[in-house]
This record gives C-alpha cells, sequence and structure tokens, in this order.
C-alpha cells in the first residue's frame, strides 16, 4: 500500500547505461554508484537474462526508463558500435531529449563536435574531476522529486480517503442500520400537558451484534386527522419517575434490550416560553406539587396566560392521530441513516372533552398539580391510555399493516 501510495518513479530513477565495451570499467562503475544512490539501472552485462532475446529487451529497457545515459567515446560513435543502435530507440522514445538522455563524455579523445544534433541538443556533460561523482550529483538534479511528486502523493492520499469514506458510508447505512433497531410499545397515553400535546411511550431499544451500538433519536412529529402536522419540539426522558433530559444517543450493549419511558411534548409557540416560566415557579420552593391544589397554588396572572396560551394552541380534534419518531442507529459518533418508528391512535369527542376538562382548572391552577404528577408512567388521571397500532413504514411513507 505504501509503495502504491507513494510511487517509486517519484523515488527512484531507471537509468539506462547505454556504453561501448572499451568502456565497460567506467560503465560498470557508473552503474554501482547509481544503485548506491538507491536508483535502478540497466547495465546489461550484470541485467540481461538468460536465454533471452538480447535486442528485445535492450529495447523493452529503454522504453522502461527515466533517464538514458550515453557514454561518448570515440569506441561508442564508431560505425557499426550496438550504441548507435541504442542511441536510435532513444531517440524514437524521446524525439526531445531534453530531460531525458543525458551526455557524457567519458573521454578526451571527442568533443561536442563529434555528436550528432540529437545528443547536442542537451547539455553536454564534461566532467572536470570524478565522472563518476559529478554524473550522480547531475543526475540527482534531474531526479522528479520536490512539487510534483508531493502532489502526486496528496492526489493519491485524496482518493484513497474518499474510497474509506464511501466505504465507511456503505458500512454505515447497509450494516449499522441492520443491527440496532428502536420500537415503539402499543401502550401509550396522551394528554395536553400544561398545554403542549403530549404523547408518553416506551421504547425498546435492540442490539443483534457483537458490538456496542448508539440509537440517536429526533424530534418526533404528531400528524392529525386532516394531514396536519405538529412538531414534537421537545423529548423528556422519564427515569425513576422523574423528568430528565435524554442524551444525544442511547448505548445499547449486545443482545441486552434497553427499555426507557419518553414524553415527546410539543412545546410551541407561546407555551414554550410560559413552559419555562411555570418551571421556574414550581421549582423554586414557593409552590409545592404535593400540596393540594387552591385558588392561589400559583399565581393568577401566571395560570391565566397558560389557559390562553393552551387555548391558542390546541390541536386535537376527533380521529385517527399518527407519532412518527425518527431514529439513526450507528456506532459512537457515526450513525447511519434516519429509519421511523410511527404508531396510529384513535381519539374521540369524550376523550377529548376530557383533556378541555383539565385545561379549566389552569385558571385556579387546580390543573396544574395533576398534570405536574404526570411523571410515574401511566400513573396520573392527567392522560388518557391509549392501546396504538404499530405502522410500517417505508422510504418514509407509512402504510397499515
Amino acid at each position: 500500500m505504501f509503495r502504491w501510495l507513494f510511487p517509486k518513479s517519484c523515488k527512484r530513477l531507471k537509468v539506462f547505461i547505454s556504453y561501448a565495451r572499451d568502456d565497460a570499467e567506467l560503465a560498470r562503475e557508473l552503474a554501482q554508484g547509481i544503485r548506491n544512490r538507491g536508483d535502478r539501472v540497466f547495465f546489461d552485462a550484470d541485467s540481461m537474462l538468460p536465454a533471452s532475446d538480447f535486442n528485445a529487451q535492450i529495447e523493452k529497457s529503454i522504453r522502461k526508463a527515466d533517464r538514458f545515459v550515453f557514454l561518448a567515446s570515440s569506441a561508442s560513435l564508431s560505425d557499426g558500435r550496438y550504441t548507435l543502435t541504442e542511441l536510435n530507440a532513444a531517440k524514437a522514445q524521446w524525439p526531445s531529449p531534453v530531460g531525458k538522455v543525458v551526455t557524457v563524455l567519458a573521454n578526451d579523445e571527442v568533443g561536442p563536435e563529434d555528436l550528432d544534433a540529437y545528443l547536442r541538443s542537451v547539455q553536454v556533460f564534461r566532467p572536470s574531476g570524478n565522472l563518476v561523482a559529478e554524473v550522480l550529483q547531475f543526475l540527482n538534479r534531474l531526479r522528479p522529486v520536490g512539487l510534483f511528486c508531493r502532489l502526486v502523493s496528496l492526489l493519491m492520499l485524496l482518493v484513497l480517503a474518499a474510497g474509506l469514506a464511501y466505504g465507511a458510508t456503505w458500512y454505515v447505512q447497509n450494516q449499522i442500520g441492520r443491527t440496532a433497531e428502536m420500537r415503539v410499545d402499543e401502550a401509550i397515553s396522551i394528554g395536553h400537558w400544561t398545554g403542549a400535546p403530549t404523547v408518553l411511550t416506551r421504547l425498546t431499544f435492540t442490539n443483534s451484534t457483537n458490538e456496542i451500538r448508539y440509537i440517536s433519536i429526533g424530534n418526533a412529529e404528531l400528524v392529525g386527522p386532516y394531514g396536519q402536522s405538529i412538531a414534537i419540539a421537545s423529548q423528556t426522558l422519564i427515569f425513576n419517575g422523574m423528568d430528565q433530559l435524554p442524551p444525544p444517543s442511547i448505548l445499547i450493549e449486545p443482545d441486552r434490550p434497553q427499555v426507557l419511558d419518553y414524553e415527546f411534548r410539543g412545546l410551541i409557540g407561546e407555551t414554550l416560553e410560559i413552559h419555562q416560566e411555570l418551571s421556574t415557579y414550581m421549582m423554586s420552593g414557593r409552590a409545592m406539587v404535593s400540596m393540594q391544589p387552591t385558588p392561589d397554588f400559583i399565581p393568577a396572572d401566571l395560570t391565566s396566560r397558560m389557559l390562553d396560551a393552551a387555548e391558542l394552541d390546541w390541536v386535537w380534534t376527533p380521529g385517527t392521530w399518527r407519532l412518527r419518531i425518527p431514529y439513526r442507529p450507528g456506532i459512537q459518533n457515526t450513525f447511519g441513516e434516519i429509519d421511523y418508528e410511527t404508531i396510529e391512535f384513535d381519539l374521540d369527542e369524550a376523550e377529548i372533552d376530557v383533556m378541555r376538562s383539565w385545561m379549566e382548572g389552569y385558571h385556579t391552577g387546580a390543573g396544574v398539580a395533576p398534570n405536574w404528577r404526570r411523571m410515574t408512567r401511566f400513573g396520573t388521571a392527567a392522560l388518557i391510555n391509549k392501546v396504538a397500532d404499530r405502522i410500517d413504514t417505508t422510504d418514509g411513507e407509512s402504510a397499515a399493516e
């Protein structure tokens, strides 16, 4: 993977050395020096495979080379020498030799005037000191490192990251969502708690894998008989008979279902502000929820405004209602696509009249106490107990089972 991510061509050169037999010792020293610097070299005395087609292997090696080093001498430039055949192959491979072909004057027997136009079109390298050391330095300056190779590596990193992200998304959407589920209990309670439409229900979370899973619950939607939609903007976890804010996600251990009581309350309009004011008052010590309600249980102006807001935000009408709860299964902070659990229940005129009678008590605070003490599951008269039907959901649409 590392070699694929950081191509060898960005680190090591493949060098072909073209030389005459008379210059074999010099070519061998140059080849060894190139190898010592970590590059690869084709040197026919060492690189030819046994019983191979000599011409074909030479041509193939030149095609795969990054650099072509021509050791120019009276021997390599003589008519009939195979070095000229290799030079013709290089001309075919690189019509423009710039950056590819390195011409090295191997001795003082030849000069630039003895070279053809192709070899003279690039810098003709005549060492002034140790030939091998200076040629290696010159080759190193031609190495394709720096910005280009860093861009290549960065591009491949981005491709790899995109592939990993796609794979993770696929795994989350196709694996996680199939192994962690949420179910809504058929037993629910319906009310209009201090002016807010409320549904209290029990949620069961299951995990059929061998690893810990998480489920995140979104804000529910309450849909009325005529298609009117009420966003349930507040969730409350009922734990040990008391309200708590729910955690961002529910941890579910393998084969250990979590069963939690949730209240979905539609704090909308003025009701939200009044609920905050009522909560502050009820927890301040000026009101005791265990006391029997009296006309001055809470201030008259607050109860009056509470009733006005409850009337304004009243939503209940006779017919079939539907509660739709979105959830997303996941692993730690990675969650899959949204799924839904949907239940439906019926309300009749008599049940709606009961809820309205509770609202009348808000004028004196008499309706506040039973609503406030409703926190134990199904344990108060301030909510109507119902049996709901679970609805199958597909692609966001609900259909009766």
